[in-house]
């Protein structure tokens, strides 16, 4: 699974960039989507820069002045140049006399206003790649500013279809925000934290409402359960999420098998 750090880092110098192409300027779903990340909350895209299209219009626009003003300085360097030779023709007395020499003054021009030409497009080129570049950085550090919950990187949530669905990627996860751990007496994962108590045993901490997990931080983590007698209590009757027997075992209801099991949380 990559970082933010690693996303950076994977960035190139250099590239070509299309300055007359506006959909290929960046936007805050194609960044995040070429970067595999992921908004738990759409709220978060309130602290995401915007990218600056007018900073790349403005360079843009300055580049089709350069480039007409380049033209019309190459058109006064011919005018002069055929100015010259109509002088050089009157003063000799022959007619056509020096137009080789025009040829190649001609060529030098045309060959100058090309060379010109090709570094100012590559300059274009250069700084709109750099300006969308530099708003990837941009935006990748403002994520990174974000609580760890706001985003995911490459995380398991399009693997399947739903929650009860994901195959083991780990002890822990976070899924859409809501953190949740392996089961692997019910073989999945359950909305909750592990934590470890003052003996170094493992404690499994299940938010009480698998529709509507809590943060880790908020009330009500631990299951509450549903007193009944031993001999009143039916594995394959569901009578609430937790139940807890007068001898003392607990269970809790598995969906997948339609019945209770027993319960190994804290």
């Amino acid at each position: 699974m990559k970082n933010l750090l690693e996303l950076v880092q994977e960035y190139q110098t250099g590239g070509y960039v299309n300055p007359f192409d506006a959909s290929g300027q960046p936007t805050i779903g194609g960044v995040l989507s070429d970067s595999d990340i992921e908004l738990t909350d759409d709220k978060y895209q309130a602290f995401l820069p915007t990218y600056d299209q007018t900073g790349e219009q403005f360079t843009v626009d300055n580049y089709m002045l350069g480039r007409e003003g380049m033209y019309s300085g190459a058109q006064d360097a011919l005018s002069a140049a055929g100015e010259q030779q109509r002088q050089f023709e009157a003063t000799s007395g022959f007619a056509g006399s020096g137009t080789n020499l025009l040829d190649s003054t001609r060529s030098d021009i045309v060959s100058q206003f090309g060379r010109e030409g090709q570094r100012m497009r590559l300059g274009l080129e250069q700084d709109i790649y750099s300006q969308r570049r530099g708003f990837e950085d941009q935006l990748l550090s403002a994520i990174g500013e974000l609580d760890n919950d706001a985003y995911t990187i490459g995380e398991t949530d399009d693997v399947r279809d739903s929650f009860e669905e994901l195959p083991y990627q780990g002890d822990t996860i976070t899924y859409e925000g809501n953190n949740a751990f392996w089961n692997p007496t019910l073989n999945k994962y359950e909305y909750g934290t592990l934590t470890t108590d003052s003996d170094g045993n493992t404690v499994e901490n299940i938010y009480p409402d698998a529709s509507d997990p809590q943060t880790p931080d908020g009330d009500d983590i631990n299951p509450v359960f549903t007193e009944t007698n031993t001999g009143d209590f039916n594995a394959f009757t569901n009578i609430g999420e937790y139940v807890l027997l007068n001898n003392g075992m607990r269970f809790v209801w598995d969906s997948s098998q339609n019945r209770y099991v027993e319960y190994t949380g804290g």
